[in-house]
């Protein structure tokens, strides 16, 4: 994408939308903005996500694993906000470093888990679905069932 353009999402990235969180977002009024400032993605509220101009594809849907798995996790910060969280601060909360990323399915529920650690588990959902290994080409944290066991909490029929 050019350097601040705004679209709203394709057909192909409505799809994998639905296909991780079912009828949970309201997709069609997600808009991708391409800016040149900021290094990496963010998602400021319900409605938008933020690529930096060389990450912002034209269609997510498209793109690589990596590419679709970031996409995923930020449309789960979408997915939080449409359900009421007020991002920046709950961003403020959570923090910015390794471990605000980091969750332990043995000591936390899904709901007690920082919006950061939220988006990451659904991000290693969607690779699993696809892969043995993270994108790091690390085994995941737990096993496969564990991480579907929990999709009922992001996604909606």
């Amino acid at each position: 994408m050019k350097p601040l353009a705004l679209r709203w999402l394709t057909v192909g990235e409505q799809a994998l939308v639905r296909e991780v969180f079912g009828a949970g977002i309201r997709s069609e009024r997600v808009r991708i903005f391409a800016q040149p400032v900021f290094p990496r993605p963010f998602t400021p509220g319900s409605a938008g996500i933020v690529y930096p101009v060389a990450e912002s594809l034209t269609d997510f849907s498209q793109g690589d694993l990596s590419d679709q798995a970031t996409f995923v996790h930020e449309m789960t910060h979408v997915w939080q906000a449409q359900h009421g969280v007020i991002l920046p601060l709950a961003k403020l909360r959570a923090g910015d470093s390794d471990a605000a990323y980091r969750y332990d399915l043995d000591r936390q529920a899904f709901p007690q888990m920082n919006i950061e650690q939220q988006a990451s588990l659904v991000e290693h959902h969607f690779v699993l679905q696809r892969r043995d290994t993270l994108l790091t080409g690390r085994k995941p944290p737990f096993a496969a069932p564990r991480y579907e066991a929990l999709r009922g909490w992001w996604f909606t029929p």
